[in-house]
């Protein structure tokens, strides 16, 4: 039996460091990808007539939803992307801050 526990508490040790790793793993994935999106050159990449996924996949999922059609990416707060969608769902109108 003490076997059994011995090896039972060597692999939930396993399990909790793994966990760890992947948290870590995750959180610099994430730091990293937001910030570097929110820049002048993919600000211009954005037009007129794009959907909300062409969008996202430039600039990253929206940090904020305002209201209904208003998508804002941000970075540490000095940097800001707002970009307005038409009732279709197509980029009507955008505006920039810090960049």
């Amino acid at each position: 039996m003490g076997a059994r526990l011995t090896r039972a508490k060597s692999q939930f040790g396993r399990l909790i460091i793994m966990s760890r790793w992947m948290v870590l793993l995750v959180a610099m994935a994430c730091c990293g990808c937001g910030a570097d999106s929110i820049t002048l050159a993919n600000y211009e990449k954005i037009q007129p007539g794009m959907t909300k996924d062409e969008v996202e996949a430039i600039l990253g999922p929206a940090r904020q939803n305002y209201q209904q059609g208003i998508l804002t990416w941000s970075s540490g707060g000095s940097r800001i992307i707002t970009i307005v969608f038409d009732d279709r769902g197509l980029v009507d109108k955008k505006d920039m801050e810090g960049l």
